[in-house]
Order: structure tokens, then C-alpha cells, then sequence
């Protein structure tokens, strides 16, 4: 980054000027008005990001509660949860490349989410 800097500032060629040609490849220019203005204006993206993040921790417009555990409830709901995932099993053809299709693992994503949220 110093040396494609230095390399500007002497009129040189930069090194690996093929590589900067992309727009998102190109470094800070320190002396270019709208590099400036592009650092200043993600930067401003990045810190109000960051404001809404602590407003929502340190100022929620609901309260925190208190987590209620009923054992009894939980499996209730897998159980149902899973007879009804058994009932609607869908078989695979049998020339089918992949061992775990898209669906599958989606589904099994969803599962996943549903246990550590009970």
C-alpha cells in the first residue's frame, strides 16, 4: 500500500497496475477528493451501524424477560415436530449425484434453529 503510494507521488507506474484496474481494488489515495469522500462516507455507514446496535442493547422498546422452561411442552412440540417431518418424507431418484440435496439441508438447518430457540 506505501509503495503504490510512494510510486503515485514520484509519477512512477505502480507495480501491479493491472491488478488495480477494478474499481473496488483501488487503495486510499490521500490526495483524491472523492477517495476522501468515499472513506468518510463508509466510515459514517459503519459508525451508525454501530449506534443502532447499542441503542437497541442499551435502550430496548421492550423489556428483557425472564426465559420460562417447561420440559413437558418442549418435547411435546419435537414430537409433533417430528411425526409430522415422517409423514412427509420425500424419497430421492435414484440417479441423483448429490448425497445431501439443497432441501435437505435447509430443512435440517430450520431443526436446528427450532432446538437451540426452545
Amino acid at each position: 500500500m506505501l509503495l503504490l503510494i510512494a510510486a503515485k507521488i514520484e509519477g512512477k507506474a505502480a507495480p501491479c497496475s493491472e491488478l488495480l484496474a477494478s474499481k473496488h481494488a483501488l487503495p486510499l489515495d490521500v490526495y483524491s477528493l472523492p477517495s476522501m469522500h468515499a472513506l468518510v462516507r463508509e466510515s459514517a455507514r459503519f459508525g451508525g451501524i454501530l449506534a443502532l446496535c447499542w441503542c437497541a442493547e442499551h435502550h430496548p422498546p421492550y423489556p428483557h424477560l425472564t426465559k420460562i422452561y417447561d420440559r413437558d411442552l418442549y418435547w411435546a412440540v419435537t414430537a409433533q415436530l417430528f411425526i409430522v417431518a415422517f409423514l412427509t418424507i420425500k424419497r430421492v431418484p435414484k440417479n441423483a449425484s448429490e448425497i445431501l440435496g439443497r432441501e435437505q439441508t435447509e430443512e435440517w438447518k430450520g431443526w436446528m434453529q427450532f432446538s437451540f430457540l426452545m
